[in-house]
């Protein structure tokens, strides 16, 4: 998972990650297809004026009948198996800190593994 803060990329790490989107709240259940991307999902989030939003979401799997979210329509690839939410602003109420990497090079990936 990325986070955009002041114009720039950021790799988002552990522990929080996983509790910063949860997609049965906005009724979607995406199919997990490996271990590196166990949660069957992958979101881009945004810090812009001090508030944390989702900016795209993509849904790895085969259910292609995924609801609006924020009132926006998902796109349906279905030649890889991806649907896909972009531009959803959707503001993330969070209240811990955020960790993040500007990259991962030749360091130790821990941040994969269990809590």
């Amino acid at each position: 998972m990325n986070i955009i803060f002041n114009d720039k990329p950021y790799i988002l790490l552990e522990p929080y990650r996983n509790r910063l989107f949860q997609s049965s709240k906005y009724d979607v259940s995406p199919r997990i297809i490996s271990t590196i991307c166990r949660d069957g999902f992958h979101c881009t989030f945004e810090i812009f004026d001090e508030q944390l939003k989702l900016k795209t979401l993509n849904l790895l799997g085969e259910n292609f009948r995924y609801p609006p979210i924020n009132n926006i329509q998902p796109i349906e690839n279905k030649m890889q198996n991806i649907t896909s939410y972009k531009e959803l602003n959707l503001d993330i109420i969070y209240s811990r800190n955020i960790y993040l990497a500007e990259k991962l090079e030749n360091q130790p990936r821990l941040w994969r593994g269990s809590l």
